[in-house]
């Protein structure tokens, strides 16, 4: 593998989606990740559908650039297996209910004597003091409880779930984390323990809007915060029904609507005049141009606010922006000799002296665990018969 991380090797003990999601980030950076799955049954987001060649759709979405090796665990050769593979490794992550991975002899601790210079990720839903603390948790727990869910709805109506956000953020947490434990080993020669919940990527989110009301400015935090804050900004429909995005985020920007025959009178009242006064003054202001841009079509829309100068936008489905040629550009993928051809949404970042990664379609269950052994000295007698005795 090409890209920044080459060289690295990464034991990927994780589940679901926030812990795959920071391996694979690594892996798209060009480590080596070796997924330690369960024999027979595998990792649970191999789990549902649709499915791709026996992959599924949740598997794949975080199953690029890795490699998997099964291995029982609760066994002693199988453990046996995973602590070759720490001492010629970089980084371990596991995101197990807290006290899992310590009882199955995976823990920092049990690693770290192994390898001092590994480091250790665990991702958990909450730290050990938390209240839930000790309960399992997913995505929707730490977005209730962190107020991010709240956010996703107005005029009362239920909120929409369509992102797993919190594992989304905990995953890149993870992954940022982890780089800053590599680069602080590269000076000092010493591994680290990172620990990572969903619960606290979670109310990182809510750093941008929260300011106000940590420091006594505000007393209430709601759907419509970021509006008050950037001083227009807004989701809006058009004649037909079609919704656009408008976001004029100084006074030069906002301004520059006094060029639109429709919005000018809106624009030049003194109510508007700064930013200030249209943070006072939002709910009206909101009131206002949604009034205007329900008179005409969103194309017309889009036309007279781009050639003004306000950035704007149409509100694309996922599977227009899917269907659009152009891009393409922006997806990775292989052609695979067994299952062929396979895309996905490529990593954002590009390295331009070290390289970008060259993808690796999601493994199968299993697939790479006769490589794995081998690399570590196993004939293939001993892994013909660790296989037979469910060790792998």
């Amino acid at each position: 593998m090409n890209g920044p991380l080459s060289g690295v090797r990464v034991l990927d003990f994780t589940i679901q989606l926030a812990g795959p999601l920071s391996t694979m980030l690594l892996g798209e950076m060009g480590a080596e990740i070796i997924k330690v799955e369960q024999p027979g049954k595998g990792a649970p987001e191999r789990a549902g559908s649709p499915s791709y060649h026996g992959l599924s759709a949740y598997f794949m979405g975080t199953g690029w650039n890795k490699k998997s090796i099964t291995v029982n665990l609760k066994t002693e050769e199988g453990l046996n297996i995973v602590k070759q593979l720490v001492k010629g490794s970089d980084v371990a992550v596991q995101n197990f209910r807290p006290g899992v991975a310590e009882r199955l002899g995976i823990g920092f601790e049990d690693l770290h004597r192994i390898n001092d210079q590994l480091v250790y990720c665990s991702i958990s839903g909450f730290d050990p003091a938390h209240p839930y603390g000790s309960k399992p948790s997913f995505d929707l727990i730490a977005q209730g409880l962190t107020g991010v869910l709240s956010l996703y709805t107005d005029h009362g109506h239920r909120p929409t779930i369509p992102l797993s956000l919190a594992d989304l953020t905990t995953g890149l947490m993870a992954s940022h984390a982890i780089l800053g434990a590599m680069f602080n080993r590269e000076r000092t020669g010493r591994g680290e323990h990172v620990k990572v919940s969903l619960f606290q990527s979670s109310l990182f989110l809510l750093s941008p809007i929260v300011q106000g009301l940590l420091q006594g400015l505000e007393d209430k935090i709601d759907t419509f915060t970021r509006v008050k804050h950037v001083g227009f900004l807004g989701v809006f429909k058009d004649i037909g029904g079609r919704y656009f995005v408008v976001e004029a985020p100084d006074d030069n920007f906002f301004q520059r609507f006094a060029m639109i025959p429709e919005l000018k009178e809106i624009a030049v009242r003194d109510i508007y005049a700064t930013k200030s006064d249209r943070a006072k003054n939002w709910a009206e202001l909101d009131e206002e141009m949604q009034k205007a841009f329900s008179t005409k079509g969103r194309d017309y829309w889009l036309k007279v606010i781009d050639e003004a100068g306000v950035p704007c936008a149409p509100v694309l489905s996922v599977d227009e922006v899917f269907g659009d040629s152009f891009n393409l550009r922006y997806l990775a993928g292989v052609n695979d000799n067994k299952i062929g051809s396979m895309r996905t949404v490529a990593y954002p970042a590009n390295f331009t002296l070290s390289g970008s990664a060259q993808y690796r379609r999601p493994p199968m269950l299993g697939e790479h665990t006769d490589e794995i052994l081998e690399s570590l000295g196993y004939g293939p007698a001993e892994i013909e018969d660790l296989r037979k005795r469910n060790i792998i």
